[in-house]
C-alpha cells in the first residue's frame, strides 16, 4: 500500500518566471515523495491543448471528471507546478489514488530546483494521454546500454537495482560439499544450502 504524505508549503517557494509561476524546492525532497491531494473544482471534461496538463479524475463507474485549478480561492499551491516540456526535465509524476490526484517525485529534487510534472505511465494509459519521450535514446548510466523509451530503461535499471541488493551488503557464502557416504550400493550426497550473511 502506498503511503501518502502531504508536504507543507514551507518546503517550497513559488517564483514568477516571466509570465508564469513555478514551484521550487527549498530543501532536498527525496525520490518517491508523494504529496497532495490537488484541490480544485470538479466538473465535466473539456479538451485541452497538448502542452496543458489534463487533470482527470476517474470515478468508480469509470467515467472521467476534470479538476479545474484556475481559481486560487478553490485550489492549492500545486496549481503552480508547471508541466515538464521533455522527459529529461520531468521530476514529478501525476497519478490518481482513490478519488484524488497526487504528485510523486521520480528522483531527488535539490534545493532551488523547480518541480516539473507530467503523467505517470498508469495515469496516461487509462486516459489515453501521451507520455513525454526523449528526442534521443536513453543511455544506462551503469552499463551504457541504449534504450528507445523510458519504460524499457526503467525495467533495465530495476535489474541493476536488484543486483545491488545482493551485492555489497548481503554476500552469499557456500560451504563445500560433504564427501559422499556409501550405504550398501547407493551413494548419498549431502548438500549444504547457502548461508546468507550481512
Amino acid at each position: 500500500m502506498t503511503e501518502i504524505v502531504t508536504l507543507k508549503m514551507e518546503g517550497f517557494e513559488i517564483r514568477a518566471l516571466i509570465s508564469v509561476n513555478g514551484v521550487f524546492a527549498r530543501k532536498l525532497i527525496p525520490k518517491c515523495t508523494q504529496f497532495g491531494p490537488m484541490e480544485g473544482v470538479v466538473g465535466k471534461v473539456e479538451p485541452a491543448d497538448d502542452r496543458k496538463l489534463e487533470l482527470l479524475i476517474e470515478s468508480k463507474s469509470g467515467s472521467f471528471l476534470s479538476l479545474d485549478m484556475s481559481d486560487e480561492n478553490t485550489s492549492n499551491w500545486m496549481r503552480f507546478v508547471r508541466p515538464a516540456e521533455d522527459c529529461r526535465e520531468q521530476n514529478v509524476v501525476l497519478s490518481q489514488h482513490e478519488g484524488s490526484l497526487y504528485f510523486t517525485t521520480t528522483r531527488d529534487i535539490q534545493p532551488r530546483q523547480e518541480l516539473l510534472v507530467w503523467y505517470s505511465q498508469g495515469y496516461a494509459a487509462r486516459r489515453g494521454l501521451k507520455l513525454l519521450e526523449p528526442q534521443e535514446p536513453w543511455t544506462c548510466f551503469k552499463c551504457n546500454d541504449v534504450f528507445n523509451n523510458s519504460v524499457d530503461i526503467q525495467k533495465h535499471l530495476n535489474v541493476h537495482a536488484s543486483e545491488q541488493v545482493l551485492a555489497p551488503s548481503a554476500s552469499l557464502h557456500f560451504s563445500p560439499l560433504k564427501q559422499p557416504e556409501v550405504f550398501g550400493e547407493k551413494i548419498s550426497l549431502t548438500l549444504n544450502r547457502p548461508k546468507y550473511s550481512e
